[in-house]
């Protein structure tokens, strides 16, 4: 993926651009096959004790000297004309891929219409990853904006947030230039004992920002189906011998009796979709037999969405 990823930024119809590649403390090939490319004086490899993927976003912020940042994950690729098209121009402060989930939005949108209408935004992605976007620096520079080495989920978010306070104007291209890789060995996709607990913190500080009560409730609907089904799927991969199935166990009864995510019921039985409404009265209440047939049914539904 690392090779197909450089070659396609070098590739770019816009040449005027330096590549600032962190190895953050690789045990592969990683740093070799960044140096067959060192040749090109638009490359800058940097190295680094293996710190996680925020560390090595704020060395690159830190080495960076072009007015407009790009940030794009090793096991992504993108098209010849990417940077042309997602270029900032006159009084743009950010400007964000195209996605097919996107076509009804507005090419042009405000600070005011993200947090205004936060729910919609987020279940778009528009705001949940910094891949496919372009900065500008001086803003980044201005107001100290970094990625928290401290989150394990949500850091792409809490840096779009951060940035998204301090401007003006954004655009959307509706131009799909960006190839993303959904890693099986990502963050994402492993298991976490503590899932609830690093959910509810990413909530939280969504929370800080979503101007209206409803948009959270609909986020905090949607995390907690995150997070069941999170441990549930995980159950499913161990043998009921496994001490880790009854660890995982415990999690998905404590999620199922979480205040903090229970909070969106009243809204979803009122306002969602016929079958959000169904589930929400499944979820309304707690029974220690029936939890897995629950849990069961959000299962298939959430497959079924996808």
């Amino acid at each position: 993926y690392l090779e197909k990823c450089i070659t396609s930024l070098l590739k770019q119809t816009y040449k005027n651009f330096e590549l600032i590649l962190i190895d953050d403390g690789s045990t592969d090939s990683s740093y070799e096959i960044c140096k067959k490319y060192s040749l090109d004086s638009r490359i800058h490899i940097y190295r680094k004790e293996n710190g996680g993927v925020s560390s090595a976003r704020n060395m690159g912020l830190n080495c960076a000297k072009g007015k407009y940042i790009f940030f794009v994950d090793s096991d992504d690729w993108v098209d010849d004309d990417y940077i042309e098209l997602l270029k900032i121009e006159d009084d743009e402060d950010l400007v964000q891929r195209g996605c097919k989930d996107f076509q009804n939005f507005p090419s042009l949108m405000s600070y005011e219409e993200i947090f205004n209408n936060f729910a919609k935004y987020w279940f778009n992605s528009i705001v949940q990853f910094v891949w496919g976007n372009c900065y500008k620096k001086n803003i980044i520079e201005e107001y100290n904006i970094r990625f928290d080495e401290k989150i394990t989920l949500g850091k792409d978010a809490y840096f779009n947030l951060e940035y998204l306070k301090h401007i003006k104007k954004i655009r959307r291209t509706e131009k799909l230039r960006y190839h993303h890789i959904d890693n099986i060995e990502s963050l994402v996709h492993k298991t976490y004992f503590n899932r609830l607990e690093l959910e509810r913190n990413q909530c939280k500080i969504i929370e800080k920002y979503s101007k209206v009560n409803e948009d959270m409730m609909r986020l905090k609907w949607f995390y907690w189906h995150i997070i069941l089904i999170h441990y549930f799927t995980k159950m499913n991969e161990l043998s009921k011998k496994d001490y880790q199935y009854f660890t995982l166990k415990k999690c998905l009864i404590k999620t199922f009796k979480d205040d903090y995510f229970k909070e969106s019921i009243p809204y979803i039985k009122k306002n969602g979709s016929l079958d959000e409404k169904i589930e929400a009265r499944l979820m309304g209440f707690y029974r220690y037999k029936i939890y897995k047939i629950i849990v069961n049914i959000l299962f298939m539904i959430t497959k079924g969405k996808n």
